[in-house]
């Protein structure tokens, strides 16, 4: 008789996670794209500092990435008086976070501003995924 492994079915929560965190990337992707835009943009055709220019791309995207990540990536039920506030926080934090490792990486360590951006990404996109799952959009009952 052949081996056979039984691989235990995923639970339904390690799916969810798995589902939700493909549409924030997606979500993300989007934004990011969006940010790249405006930071690209400021620093080649207006002349703007890669940090400002990174800053400012960061705080347009900021809303696109809340409307998405809301309807799409957690159908969130809470209410926007609720949910607004602690996206905004989460972002705020993500922001600083941005301006700080675009600092060290560019100014400091003088990193090219499109592979500091890159780096940047990816830990704030890690953080923002975490604390918006957990905080921000989490059903307005869970506890």
């Amino acid at each position: 008789m052949p081996d056979v492994t039984v691989i235990p079915a995923r639970s339904s929560r390690a799916q969810t996670i798995a589902g939700e965190a493909l549409r924030f990337l997606a979500v993300g992707a989007a934004a990011t794209a969006l940010q790249y835009a405006i930071l690209i943009a400021l620093v080649r055709w207006a002349g703007v500092n890669a940090v400002l220019a990174s800053t400012l791309g960061f705080a347009v995207s900021m809303w696109l990435n809340y409307a998405l990540n809301r309807r799409y990536t957690f159908a969130s039920d809470r209410p926007h008086a609720q949910a607004l506030p602690r996206f905004v926080a989460t972002a705020l934090c993500g922001l600083g976070l941005t301006a700080l490792g675009m600092y060290v990486l560019v100014s400091l360590l003088r990193l090219n501003y499109l592979l500091a951006q890159i780096i940047v990404t990816v830990v704030v996109t890690a953080w923002n995924f975490a604390i918006n799952r957990w905080w921000s959009f989490r059903p307005a009952d869970a506890r």
